[in-house]
């Protein structure tokens, strides 16, 4: 083991630019270093706040006498703004242990997600063998955070979704608006057909449709209800396949053959959540089906996630082939919505703060601590990148290590329904009180 003293300089330059160099005294017994790297310094340039840089530093062990030539040392990052990063697991990661003998190598990667604007500065120290590698970059742009109301619509929103050109949200007596362009302008769509049914769930696919379902629970006096707007012919459609359902809470799918609509069931053995391939609509049950299916999403036709407004019978997967239970014994909330990341990732969230994060192999339970709302939403950019709303205006950001509260417009008191965007550069958010909100864009709006 050398005992070299390591000094990092960092100079301020003009453009805010930061300038480090590192020296080192030589070791007190004369020994040759036994780990060389790549670079001293990696620096990320500016990066937009809310977005991510991935940089990485290769490690080596020296070929030097004796025992020192392997070297081991348990790397952290405390720093908000800099993180480890999995880049095959894509997702943040608490320690990285180096552990080498001579002549292997390893290559550490390092996230730069600003959290805020302004230079950032940290130092990934890699242990006695090895010179730390200084880490600098810049924050530039409007925090995510920053929402602002973007539409009002006069009429309680319940859900919403989007094209590549239009986003789309439904809600109370049938209503469906849209936003066209950006900027844009929302506007309630007329010529819908649509009756005076709350519309709870909407959904669609590039090119195909856009589906809303929604409907009254009233034991079968007038079943679920659902309707389709074509993308292309801009045109309406009533779905009138014959339900089993007594309404619509929740749809999802991977297109327009392919597509799940979960809810009510209109007795203690009907079925609550349905099938449609095009072909025929077929009735399954999850779980009991007395509770409400409130929420499906997958990441593909053989990971698909669906919540329950139940405290008991909350959490099912399907597989491709079946749906199974899950039931951890922190999971004592009634759930209202999931969203899965494209590698699988899952994020539950309900009743008192509820939120249960899988990330791929086993559930955590992320609760919000102190929190008695509801969170009736959760979509994500990506699975460090993601949004929880709720009852009393509640916004929460979970990047990778921690959720935080962000502040809605002060126009916004009461319940935020749900939450979807195009990326992480544009977030939308809908309200019992008729607002469409949006997130500060990480660049100009």
């Amino acid at each position: 083991m050398r005992s070299s003293l390591t000094v990092f300089t960092c100079l301020l330059l003009l453009a805010g630019m930061v300038q480090c160099m590192a020296t080192s005294s030589p070791p007190d017994n004369g020994a040759e270093p036994n780990c060389e790297q790549d670079k001293d310094v990696i620096d990320f340039g500016s990066v937009a706040v809310g977005e991510a840089k991935v940089d990485s530093v290769t490690v080596s062990a020296g070929d030097v006498e004796g025992d020192d030539d392997h070297i081991t040392y348990a790397v952290t990052l405390v720093d908000p703004d800099f993180h480890l990063w999995d880049p095959q697991a894509q997702q943040v990661i608490a320690q990285f242990d180096i552990d080498l003998t001579y002549p292997a190598d390893t290559t550490i990667h390092v996230r730069f997600a600003p959290q805020s604007a302004g230079q950032k500065v940290d130092t990934l120290v890699l242990g006695n063998d090895c010179d730390g590698v200084v880490l600098t970059g810049v924050g530039v742009g409007v925090a995510p955070g920053d929402w602002v109301v973007d539409g009002s619509l006069g009429v309680a929103l319940y859900d919403l979704w989007g094209s590549s050109t239009q986003v789309f949200a439904c809600g109370a007596g049938g209503e469906v608006a849209h936003r066209l362009g950006d900027p844009g302008e929302w506007t309630l769509m007329l010529g819908t057909g649509i009756a005076d049914v709350p519309l709870w769930s909407c959904w669609g696919f590039e090119g195909e449709h856009l589906w809303v379902g929604g409907g009254v629970a009233n034991m079968g006096a007038t079943y679920a209800r659902a309707w389709r707007y074509d993308l292309d012919a801009e045109s309406w459609s009533s779905f009138d396949e014959s339900t089993m359902l007594d309404c619509y809470g929740s749809i999802w799918g991977t297109d327009d053959c392919s597509l799940y609509l979960g809810g009510a069931a209109i007795s203690g053995d009907s079925p609550n959540a349905e099938y449609w391939d095009c072909d025929e609509l077929d009735g399954f049950i999850i779980g009991y089906s007395y509770d409400l299916v409130s929420g499906i999403f997958g990441s593909g036709p053989e990971d698909v996630w669906a919540v329950k407004a139940s405290a008991f019978d909350s959490l099912y997967h399907f597989d491709g082939t079946s749906w199974t239970g899950t039931k951890e014994a922190f999971m004592t909330a009634a759930l209202h919505d999931v969203w899965v990341a494209p590698g699988g990732e899952a994020f539950a969230v309900g009743e008192e703060g509820a939120i249960y994060h899988w990330n791929g192999a086993t559930w955590a339970d992320h609760t919000l601590a102190g929190v008695d709302e509801a969170l009736h939403g959760v979509w994500g950019a990506a699975a460090y990148d993601v949004y929880a709303v709720g009852a009393s205006a509640s916004i929460y950001h979970w990047d990778g290590n921690v959720w935080l509260p962000q502040a809605a417009p002060a126009a916004v008191t009461g319940t935020i329904r749900a939450v979807w965007g195009r990326g992480a550069v544009e977030v939308y958010a809908v309200t019992e009180g008729g607002y469409v909100i949006r997130a500060g864009t990480r660049g100009s709006r």
